[in-house]
């Protein structure tokens, strides 16, 4: 059978660890992969995990995937011996030449319609995944404090708001 190939690569500008962290945390791959439904971290041990993922594309269905990877470097997803649609993903993090990081993402899967044209499309795409991951990267850079206009916190006495430089204990009304 004739398999499907797919690669981008992107570069980011944060830390190789911050990328790794986003992308071994299998469990939240629904809440930023394009067309997945659900991920459901079966078990994990130090760099491997099963995890159950649906696709909105065939909500019936879930496909249990294996995942190892190495800190910081890299993260292989691939499908368990058996389950079909058989897919591998591999995310490859190094760090950039400056500053940042190169992230490239090669997927393989089967040629077929769905995955061409069809209800597999969308998610099995690099190019969107990486400009995804660069976004969600973008929204962890830490505000110089000087810069923050509001920041509500937890203190051991209560919620305190912070606003333009002045320190406000918020209490619940009604």
């Amino acid at each position: 059978m004739f398999q499907l190939k797919r690669s981008f690569s992107l570069a980011i500008p944060c830390e190789p660890s911050l990328v790794y962290e986003i992308v071994s945390d299998y469990g939240a791959y629904s809440q930023w992969i394009a067309g997945l439904k659900s991920s459901e971290v079966l078990a994990q041990e130090s760099n491997f995990a099963i995890v159950s993922v649906g696709f909105y594309a065939d909500p019936a269905r879930k496909l249990t995937v294996e995942c190892v990877h190495a800190p910081t470097r890299m993260v292989v997803v691939r499908s368990l011996s058996g389950h079909r649609p058989a897919i591998k993903i591999e995310w490859k993090i190094q760090p950039g030449q400056v500053s940042g990081c190169i992230v490239s993402v090669k997927l393989t899967g089967p040629l077929s319609y769905g995955f061409l044209f069809g209800r597999y499309r969308v998610c099995l795409d690099p190019k969107r995944a990486l400009y995804t991951l660069s976004g969600i990267v973008a929204s962890y850079e830490e505000v110089p404090a000087e810069d923050k206009i509001l920041e509500i916190m937890e203190t051991e006495e209560g919620l305190i708001c912070h606003y333009r430089g002045t320190n406000y204990r918020m209490k619940a009304i009604g």
